[in-house]
């Protein structure tokens, strides 16, 4: 069967980025602001200075990065059955969130997004093969309490398929993940700190990086370099050999 495969990144771009990280994280050092994680980055003998700035050696990074398996398997909720796995070229799709407005396929209208839309996305979405995982597709116009945390109860409610939420802050997702049960040197450094406190556990690479229209201060989500910082960030993944 052939696959089709797109790259952003080549080895050895991921190599030098990979150094520059490590330099970043060896002469710059990352603010850590968690008293465990301090004190656990002390003890592998990182140097802390001004309370909370930690420079973290080289070493250090590449035997975290030697610790967690390279395959992550995400389940339907209530059973074993695999939603999505994430494992080196295995590409997995599923929607958006937050979604002001809504087309209506029944009456084509183009109108605020309500509860009733969320709840018949979901549906749909869980029920198409060919989607790994949810999102919330929109935020609800209807509902006038905490948004993401609605659409976070209706996605439990409505679908079986791996969630990917949205959170306000760190209360709001202290409250989601509560309810449901941090580019590259910061997230090499959460890995070191991951496996320092347990080491060969599973961990998930990724980051976030968005693009500002200047004008508006609006993320623009979609502009050429969203995409390709997406597919780097991948790239950079199975360049580590981690779940991404």
């Amino acid at each position: 069967m052939i696959k089709p495969q797109m790259s952003f990144l080549d080895r050895p771009q991921c190599e030098q980025i990979h150094q520059a990280a490590l330099e970043i994280l060896r002469r710059t050092g990352v603010r850590v602001f968690h008293e465990e994680a301090l004190r656990l980055l002390a003890e592998a003998d990182c140097v802390v200075l001004e309370e909370n700035r930690v420079f973290i050696p080289p070493s250090l990074v590449e035997w975290a990065l030697r610790q967690p398996p390279s395959r992550v398997v995400l389940c339907r909720r209530g059973s074993n059955g695999i939603g999505a796995a994430l494992q080196e070229r295995t590409v997995n799709f599923g929607p958006g969130s937050d979604c002001p407005n809504f087309l209506d396929p029944r009456k084509s209208e183009h109108r605020p997004f309500t509860l009733a839309d969320m709840r018949a996305v979901l549906q749909l979405a869980d029920f198409l093969p060919e989607l790994s995982f949810l999102m919330s597709t929109g935020i609800p116009s209807d509902y006038p309490g905490n948004a993401y945390r609605k659409q976070f109860a209706t996605a439990i409610q409505n679908c079986q398929k791996p969630i990917v939420f949205v959170c306000d802050d760190g209360q709001d997702c202290g409250r989601i993940v509560a309810a449901a049960a941090a580019v590259a040197a910061e997230v090499l450094s959460g890995l070191v700190i991951h496996q320092l406190k347990r080491t060969g556990s599973p961990f998930v690479f990724g980051s976030g990086l968005h693009h500002l229209d200047m004008r508006t201060s609006m993320s623009v989500y979609g502009a050429p370099e969203f995409q390709l910082a997406r597919l780097g960030i991948a790239d950079l993944g199975r360049y580590y050999e981690l779940p991404t």
